[in-house]
Formats: C-alpha cells, sequence, structure tokens
C-alpha cells in the first residue's frame, strides 16, 4: 500500500486485518461465561491470536487455512445451491430467515439462511473461535460474514 507523506509516497506493508485477532494482552476477564471464568484448559486462555480449524488446544496451536479452505470448497455448491432455493423460489421472508421452518406442506423448506449462517460458522472455526458462539466475535471473519 502507498500511502502520501509530504510530498512523497512511501510504501508500507499493513498485515492483513481480516487474517486474525491479536490480543494485547489477554484478559482472563474476556473469557468469561455468565460472570464466570474459564477453565485453565480451555484453549481461549492460551491462544495470543484467533484460531481457525487449531491443530491443538494449546499455545503451540496454529490456524490450518488450508483446511479451512477445503472445508468451503466442499460446501460451496451445496451452499450456493441452498441459497439459490430460498431466494429464489420462496416470496415470504420469515420462510428463510430463521430455523422456525413452516410445515413443508404449506410451502416450508426445511432450511434457512441462519443455517447456511451456521454452516460457515462451522467451516471457518472447527474448533477455534469462529467455531463457539460465545467466542466466534473475536474472529475478524465473524464481522465480515455478518456485514
Amino acid at each position: 500500500m502507498e500511502v502520501p507523506s509530504g510530498g512523497t509516497t512511501t510504501k508500507i506493508t499493513v498485515p492483513n486485518p481480516l487474517y486474525a485477532y491479536a490480543f494485547h494482552p489477554i484478559s482472563l476477564d474476556d473469557f468469561q461465561i455468565d460472570g464466570e471464568s474459564v477453565s485453565a484448559n480451555d484453549p481461549w486462555i492460551h491462544w495470543t491470536s484467533t484460531k481457525r480449524f487449531p491443530t491443538n488446544a494449546t499455545d503451540t496451536a496454529e490456524s490450518q487455512d488450508n483446511l479451512v479452505a477445503e472445508s468451503l470448497d466442499r460446501n460451496r455448491e451445496n451452499m450456493m445451491q441452498r441459497t439459490y432455493q430460498m431466494l429464489g423460489m420462496q416470496t415470504e421472508y420469515l420462510d428463510v430467515s430463521n430455523n422456525m421452518v413452516k410445515n413443508r406442506a404449506e410451502g416450508g423448506i426445511p432450511d434457512s439462511l441462519e443455517s447456511i449462517h451456521d454452516t460457515l460458522h462451522n467451516a471457518i472455526g472447527r474448533g477455534g473461535h469462529m467455531y463457539d458462539a460465545a467466542y466466534s466475535a473475536f474472529d475478524p471473519m465473524f464481522w465480515l460474514l455478518h456485514a
């Protein structure tokens, strides 16, 4: 990226903001559920940045982006067909917007945009931050998905 600097242009490298979020520092207060701290065995307190498809639950864990890509690739055609089916064949927003499906005999479909949304959380997270609803908002991909 080039940025102007007093009449000259300077090139700087900017880390990809969607790649991961780095906790600085990790505050155990950030990792509480219903006011109770997580267990010392939980990976969340060991990871210094968000993880996707982590290699393990220790502080040496790494994201396995290749496995995330494979998971998304495996689900791509299915999610495209499901999304087309819902948006192209249904006329009522409430029939596709949530998991409360009408009776199929009344024209309801056994699917929803919420279900596809959940599939993406699982495909991206797989044991990492996006996989667990309590921690998914720490992952920058959460914000891209919800935008």
